[in-house]
């Protein structure tokens, strides 16, 4: 009962958020290139990567912390922390972003995606796939080798690899 009722937070959850904005997704912008949080983004981003507690097993999975990100919070949080960043500096890629928020480092994985709105044909737009607490011993020690670290400010850096 404690995983199907905590699926069903999850799911009203997001759908709280999504209708706080007008049933559109959630645009934001890395590079000036606009990236979209839509329910897809949002089911995954939040059953995955939050409420370690509904699951009684291990996934395998990082999960954000309180400190970082919130998920009501999580457009308008990623808008302010990429407009900071684009103000001093253009990223390499933004497929992968690696980045220091408040202390806590993070993944974000945006891609390609085409959606067929009726009477316009297929559009092309970058979503977001996941964000996530980057904790896995392989990747940290990528990024030891493979990456400089770029402070924004006191709360944001990012890794661009070299």
């Amino acid at each position: 009962w404690k995983l199907l009722l905590g699926y069903k937070y999850i799911f009203h959850l997001c759908q709280e958020i999504f209708e706080t904005q007008n049933n559109q997704p959630y645009v934001f912008k890395i590079n000036d290139q606009p990236i979209e949080i839509n329910e897809n983004s949002l089911v995954h981003i939040i059953g995955r990567h939050f409420f370690q507690t509904i699951r009684n097993f291990s996934t395998g999975k990082s999960y954000h912390k309180k400190e970082a990100f919130m998920p009501r919070l999580l457009g308008p949080d990623l808008e302010s922390i990429f407009h900071t960043v684009f103000q001093s500096h253009k990223l390499k890629r933004i497929d992968k972003v690696i980045f220091i928020y408040n202390g806590i480092l993070h993944a974000l994985w945006t891609s390609e995606r085409s959606k067929f709105p009726k009477g316009k044909g297929e559009i092309k737009y970058r979503r977001l796939d996941s964000l996530y607490p980057l904790e896995d011993s392989a990747e940290l020690q990528k990024l030891q080798t493979g990456y400089n670290i770029v402070k924004i400010n006191d709360q944001i850096s990012v890794y661009e690899k070299i």
